[in-house]
């Protein structure tokens, strides 16, 4: 068996291996970047959990003055507990006159009630 004994890099080797180099860390920090950019929350969407499940639906409008707690706690930013409030709420004060005054339910201001006004009816 013959020894092949390696040869040391002439200068041209060199430089391709080092281009070689350079160029593929470029191109991973490039990727980074692209990838940092479309997962900044600028670039993201959110869904109501009823948007999430149902994108290409028409969405079914929630009766607050029938609804029941399980109806109730579908909706976004309503779990067990607000909906629970918006029931004892109705049964001491009778029926909601108006979707506004949903906000008369401790828990439920402005926020959660403008994310909610789109899938709520009074019929």
């Amino acid at each position: 068996m013959s020894e092949q004994k390696r040869q040391p890099l002439g200068a041209a080797g060199r430089w391709q291996c080092g281009l070689a180099f350079y160029c593929g860390v470029l191109l991973v920090i490039l990727l980074g970047l692209v990838f940092w950019e479309y997962t900044s929350e600028e670039h993201a969407v959110e869904l109501t959990p009823y948007e999430a499940l149902m994108p290409e639906q028409e969405v079914i409008l929630v009766n607050i003055n029938k609804a029941s707690a399980v109806e109730l706690d579908a909706l976004p930013r309503i779990g067990p507990v607000l909906a629970q409030a918006i029931i004892d709420h109705r049964t001491e004060y009778g029926p909601f006159e108006s979707l506004e005054q949903l906000m008369d339910v401790p828990g439920i201001g402005e926020k959660t009630f403008e994310e909610i006004r789109g899938l709520v009816s009074l019929e």
